[in-house]
């Protein structure tokens, strides 16, 4: 049996009105049987030597109803699609630039003893 206290500045940041939500992920061969949730603490029942890691999901605090607004997307006009090229540049573009900024980099580190 394993009792997990909840920080108590976190406990300011979360929403106590609205259940939370413990993850548990074991890290050896034994085994949990259930998880009892309480409001400022959780208990993981399990097998003797059992090794879990662990995290929470709760609503932030005055944000619990608060969602991102709807969207509504607009079908495009068919005269509006871009055309289609054939013309497939040569080489690989990331490439070249993560090569660049390589060298860019290195003279400045080189440069500035």
């Amino acid at each position: 049996m394993a009792f997990i206290h909840f920080d108590p500045v976190f406990l300011e940041t979360i929403e106590k009105s609205h259940q939370y939500h413990v993850f548990l992920t074991v890290t050896n061969d034994k085994k949990y049987s259930h998880i009892e949730k309480h409001p400022t603490y959780f208990i993981v029942y399990g097998e003797n030597g059992l090794e879990f890691d662990w995290f929470i999901n709760a609503k932030q605090k005055d944000y619990a109803d608060v969602y991102g607004d709807q969207v509504y997307l607009e079908e495009p006009d068919a005269h509006d699609e871009p055309e289609l090229s054939n013309d497939i540049p040569k080489g690989n573009v990331l490439e070249d630039d993560a090569q660049l900024y390589l060298e860019k980099f290195e003279q400045e580190i080189y440069n500035d003893d």
